[in-house]
């Protein structure tokens, strides 16, 4: 009788306890419920704020435009290079002091340094798709859009138009397109110009190739990333107006609101260098992220890998440099825009090449003074490569970064530079400034002891002139036609 009471009370106790889970999981499901339509709600408010954003704007463009008068891209030194380079008396019995240079880190190296998987996203529910495939330098890309994007026809150049253009693009699903992009800009390590040339060739492979709604789609995916960027037009063409944290030479430009905004070309078409621009003042709501063009991380592409070797001679020995460097990242560079020395000299260069240089100079310079081993580096840099100036090379000014003076036969004063300072800082850790005479660059090193020969203070700080030009000069020696030229200073960071 006792064992029948017993179960009947477990009995109860399990139906109470059941009961109690029922009411726990409908709470939590109300909970739930109540949390989405909140999410809903916010959602739909941010949404309803973005089109509200979207009508007022597409407004604006249809009345407020007016004529701007677009001025010639500046030159930055107008100074001709020397066409040879005078070559210095080999020094003997130099003694080095200093500390030895200590045990080269070597970086980590994959041979085949692969593309990020791309992020999952969504459409909106209905949403007719398409994909397209784009050849980004060798890296295959397949983003899928909303075809009432490609709805988007410039049947006339006017304010007008370009107004109903970016209502057609608003009423899209871009925020699908919008996360594929910044999923390959970030996957792909794009710096803005890369992000730029990246949704070049979605706007061309879109719009059959045709520059003006290839433009007019950049604006508007630049604008919704928060960019500050506007469009101009004349009687046949639409322009991308661009300002940017960095200067960019040799460029055509607006003046806006106090602000240059450059004319970029990404196709090498014309812009306008000139002539008479229709533009507005006014600004999306929220773009206002100034672009850059510095180069924080290497772009990882497919890699086609190129090996070359190097020859040189220091002190009667002669050495081999083997490199490894990335095709595809030449082409990236091959039509870089013009712009400030530092970026070229604190750019990243892809890691097969500072993995090829640590190996190659390991036994170089280990065990070796500092100012010895930035005088074999300095060496290197001075007899491995063809001068020839930019002009009779390329027809055009263009600073090279250091992939690219591996790259090219010739090379003149300010790749040199680039690529010596690029060395001596990640080999050897030491500190290093460009400097900027008229029509020449050098660089200048600090060390931790006296050196003698010609120096430069700067912030207080010594640093020793090595001109990587100036063939068989060593630590402290300053071309003789630039000892007493007034120079400024590349401060790198």
């Amino acid at each position: 009788m006792r064992e029948i009471a017993y179960c009947f009370i477990t009995i109860i106790l399990m139906i109470s306890v059941l009961q109690s889970q029922e009411d726990v999981e409908d709470m939590m499901r109300k909970l739930q419920e109540a949390t989405q339509e909140k999410i809903n709600q916010s959602e739909q408010a941010v949404q309803d704020f973005i089109d509200k954003n979207d009508a007022e704007f597409a407004k604006f463009l249809e009345e407020d435009w007016r004529m701007f008068q677009a001025f010639k891209g500046e030159v930055r030194d107008e100074k001709p290079k020397p066409k040879t380079i005078p070559v210095a008396e080999v020094k003997k019995d130099i003694v080095y002091t200093g500390k030895p240079v200590e045990k080269i880190p070597i970086p980590k190296y994959s041979a085949q340094e692969k593309v990020k998987p791309m992020i999952e996203y969504k459409f909106r529910p209905d949403i007719k798709k398409k994909k397209i495939t784009v050849d980004f330098f060798n890296v295959k890309l397949e983003p899928e859009y909303d075809v009432k994007m490609q709805t988007l026809v410039l049947r006339d150049i006017n304010n007008e138009s370009i107004s109903n253009c970016w209502e057609t693009l608003s009423a899209s699903d871009y925020e699908a397109l919008l996360e594929q992009t910044k999923a390959y800009k970030n996957n792909i390590n794009l710096n803005d110009w890369g992000n730029i040339l990246l949704l070049h060739e979605i706007g061309s492979e879109m719009f059959n190739k045709s520059n003006n709604e290839s433009n007019l789609f950049i604006w508007f995916m630049m604008s919704k990333m928060g960019y500050d960027i506007k469009i101009g037009y004349d009687n046949a063409n639409i322009f991308l107006l661009i300002p940017s944290k960095n200067m960019i030479y040799s460029t055509p430009y607006l003046m806006l609101n106090s602000r240059k905004y450059f004319i970029v070309s990404l196709d090498n078409s014309n812009t306008n260098e000139s002539g008479a621009i229709y533009t507005y003042e006014g600004e999306y709501p929220g773009s206002d992220r100034l672009f850059s063009m510095n180069i924080d991380n290497s772009p990882i592409f497919l890699n086609q890998k190129i090996n070359r070797e190097y020859n040189f001679k220091y002190k009667d020995t002669y050495y081999t440099v083997p490199v490894i460097f990335n095709k595809d990242a030449i082409d990236f560079f091959e039509y870089y825009p013009q712009t400030n020395f530092e970026v070229y000299f604190t750019s990243k260069v892809t890691p097969s090449v500072d993995y090829s240089f640590s190996i190659a100079f390991k036994p170089l310079i280990e065990n070796k003074s500092e100012t010895e081993a930035v005088n074999i580096i300095l060496r290197f840099v001075q007899t491995a490569f063809e001068y020839k100036t930019d002009g009779e090379h390329f027809g055009r000014e263009k600073p090279l970064f250091p992939e690219e003076t591996l790259y090219y036969k010739y090379s003149d004063c300010e790749d040199r530079s680039i690529l010596f300072a690029h060395l001596v800082r990640e080999l050897l850790g030491l500190e290093v400034i460009g400097l900027n005479y008229p029509s020449h660059i050098a660089t200048a090193v600090k060390f931790d002891i006296p050196v003698s020969g010609d120096y430069i203070t700067y912030n207080q700080k010594k640093y020793l002139i090595c001109d990587p030009t100036y063939i068989n000069a060593d630590i402290g020696q300053c071309m003789p036609r630039f000892k007493y030229e007034k120079l400024e200073i590349i401060h790198l960071k």
